[in-house]
Formats: structure tokens, sequence, C-alpha cells
């Protein structure tokens, strides 16, 4: 009989240690009564417990925006991967404009989106969108370069 390692399962439990060393590290290092830095975890569930609608409505919020975010990235990612990889003229027109984009991270555009869009939810959702579109196009891309031409 095959005997079972254990090796696969050392990187959750680390992952599960580091994670309980921090949880224990802010409940030792705050204290409830100054949250003017860093608030403590009984300053946290206080006020969850207060507000709780509030609470369960963003989550849902900003569920709902990575969702649609996502899905409407990953469609417009797939389409215009479609398209630059059937069509050599839109490849040789938007190639440019996308190796300029590719390396930024989404992170890194966000003041911008900040600044055009403001707080709303349309620069939440192309910004979002943004970050899954352009792994689907390049996806789709080398998907689609990879296929044989006979096919």
């Amino acid at each position: 009989m095959k005997q079972r390692t254990l090796r696969p399962y050392y990187g959750l439990f680390a992952s599960l240690c580091i994670c309980a060393a921090l949880v224990a590290a802010w409940f030792a290092f705050t204290t409830p009564g100054s949250d003017l830095f860093f608030p403590s975890p009984e300053s946290i569930w206080a006020a969850l417990e207060r507000q709780p609608r509030v609470w369960l409505l963003a989550v849902l919020a900003t569920a709902a925006r990575v969702v649609v975010g996502l899905v409407a990235g990953a469609i417009a990612g797939v389409f215009l991967g479609l398209v630059l990889a059937c069509r050599r003229t839109a490849r040789v027109a938007l190639h440019p404009i996308i190796e300029v984009i590719r390396p930024l991270p989404v992170v890194a555009l966000i003041p911008l989106f900040i600044f055009w869009f403001g707080l709303g939810n349309e620069g939440q959702l192309f910004l979002t969108g943004l970050g899954a579109g352009m792994t689907m196009l390049l996806t789709t891309i080398g998907a689609v370069d990879s296929v044989p031409v006979v096919y």
C-alpha cells in the first residue's frame, strides 16, 4: 500500500500559523480604548454589532461590484482577444496600446481612476474590468495563436 506524505500540506500549515500569529499579535498589541492608529478586534466587533445592516450592505455592494467588473472584463477581454488574434490589422493597430497598459499594475492606476471617475461605481467597475480584461485578452491571444492553422 502506498504511503501518503504530508508534504503538500506544509504550505497550508505554514500559512495558517502565520495568520494565527498575526491575529494573536493584533490582540496583544492593541487595546480597546486606543483606536487612533489601529483599531482593536474588540472595537471592530462592537462596531459590527452596533450596525450589522450597514456592514452587510457594504459587503454585498462590494461583492456585486467585483462580480460585475470581473464578468464584464472577462467578456470584453475574450472578445477583443479573439478579434486581435484573428485580424492582423487590428493587432497591428492595438498592439502598442496593449503593450503600454499591460505592465501597469491595476493598483497603481487607482489615483488616476479616482481623478477621472470620482469615487462612484463607474471607476471601480472599470478598474476591476481592466484587471480581468487584460488577463483574459492576453490568455485568449495566446490560446488562439497556439492552435495549428489547419484547424
